[in-house]
């Protein structure tokens, strides 16, 4: 029996491992319950005898040329890929740790004995793989280690062996760059008592990740209700949690994506924040500026400026009270009768109704767009509401507080 052991491979990445749920969320979660390590040693084939010690068994030395220890992550896979006993509990991976002294060697064989009592043995009558997770005893990001497997039939008298050496390889570094956590609106301005709804949108390259659990905690300044909660990610990447405080205060709500499901915010779970400032009074006064006559909360346009291909373009201004913070998101609002119709400026078509998405900005904490009206007979009115986006989802909802009314009247 001969083996050419191999080289050290190329180095590629500067950390050397990564846990099975920083694994999973560098994936998009598509690699689950595994770790990920830099330097790995690949065996193919290894195979455990039956209840009575016979047949094919696999074992592996391990040998560290280096001049300090190495540590091996021990993982015996299936099939399928998924980790077996000794190398998983339940379904999340848990690699038997061995450690590989600076010149010395370690012998992994499928039976209790050899893991130690720490650890079970592998099935018996298994065929599957093993893969080693190399680390650097002193983390200095260089672990190597070389593998030869030996392979021992002992009802083959004489002649029931073969080795087989393990392949190494070298890994690229995972990174978290393409995934993204959001916690809209980044602020909120509400009224004390009232319910408001954050949400968080989770995506990798651009693109939803369903089905994630995100966690949501509310900083302990006044009495926020709840404190925390969770949801699950929608087929839009969105998970929402609303809260309330009956005390004036600045909340700061964080949301994070709980990888491994255990409650906490760990190292590496994306995560982002949000800040809610609760005001006794909240209130918006809307106004129209240019294209059409009167003041609020009654306005009137000529049904003559509306002839033909005529438009009226008329500024709807909401006014938020009191006038910090900035960048609180705004719904505009439009409503007609009669067949009129209009647009908001940056609207494809006309219609009889439609809503557009603003924030507050400026001293007075205003949020503007441009109406566009496009047909309407005498008679015929437009009803322009603003509201608090709670959520910032841009979407009219029925816990969106309304701030003021104005109309516009159609005149002969």
């Amino acid at each position: 029996m001969s083996y050419i052991a191999p080289a050290a491979p190329d180095f590629s990445g500067s950390k050397q491992s990564w846990s099975a749920a920083e694994t999973q969320s560098a994936t998009a979660g598509q690699v689950t319950g595994r770790a990920w390590f830099t330097h790995t040693l690949a065996l193919p084939l290894f195979q455990v005898g039956d209840t009575n010690g016979q047949g094919d068994i696999s074992g592996f030395t391990l040998f560290n040329p280096t001049s300090r220890q190495q540590l091996a992550n021990v993982q015996i896979l299936s099939a399928s890929g998924a980790a077996v006993p000794p190398s998983q509990v339940g379904t999340s991976e848990n690699p038997v740790l061995v450690a590989v002294p600076a010149g010395g060697y370690a012998v992994i064989y499928p039976y209790p004995t050899d893991f130690g009592t720490t650890f079970t043995s592998v099935p018996r009558n298994f065929t599957g793989t093993a893969l080693v997770g190399v680390t650097d005893g002193a983390g200095s990001g260089s672990g190597f280690l070389v593998g030869v497997s030996n392979v021992v039939n002992y009802q083959v008298a004489g002649d029931g062996s073969g080795v087989f050496v393990l392949t190494p390889t070298r890994h690229p570094a995972l990174t978290l760059e393409n995934f993204a956590l959001r916690l809209e609106p980044s602020v909120t301005l509400a009224k004390t008592g009232e319910e408001v709804t954050l949400t968080a949108t989770l995506t990798a390259d651009g693109s939803p990740l369903e089905g994630r659990t995100i966690r949501f905690r509310v900083s302990s300044e006044g009495s926020p209700d709840p404190a925390t909660g969770s949801a699950t990610t929608d087929s839009d990447g969105r998970a929402s949690f609303a809260f309330s405080n009956d005390t004036a205060v600045t909340n700061t709500v964080t949301a994070w994506w709980d990888i491994n499901q255990n409650g906490l915010q760990d190292v590496g779970e994306l995560a982002d924040t949000s800040q809610v400032t609760w005001v006794a009074t909240v209130s918006g006064e809307l106004t129209l500026q240019g294209g059409v006559s009167g003041s609020a909360p009654n306005y009137t346009v000529p049904a003559s400026s509306l002839a033909g291909s005529g438009t009226v373009t008329t500024q709807a201004r909401c006014d938020l009270d009191p006038n910090t913070p900035t960048g609180i998101p705004v719904l505009l609002h439009f409503e007609s009768t009669g067949g009129a119709t209009a647009r908001w400026g940056g609207a494809p078509t006309a219609s009889t109704s439609g809503t557009t998405a603003v924030v507050t900005s400026g001293a007075n904490n205003v949020a503007t767009a441009n109406l566009i009206l496009v047909d309407g007979s005498a008679g015929n009115t437009y009803t322009v509401t603003c509201y608090l986006d709670y959520g910032a989802t841009g979407v009219l909802e029925s816990t969106d507080p309304l701030l003021d009314t104005v109309t516009i009247e159609v005149t002969s």
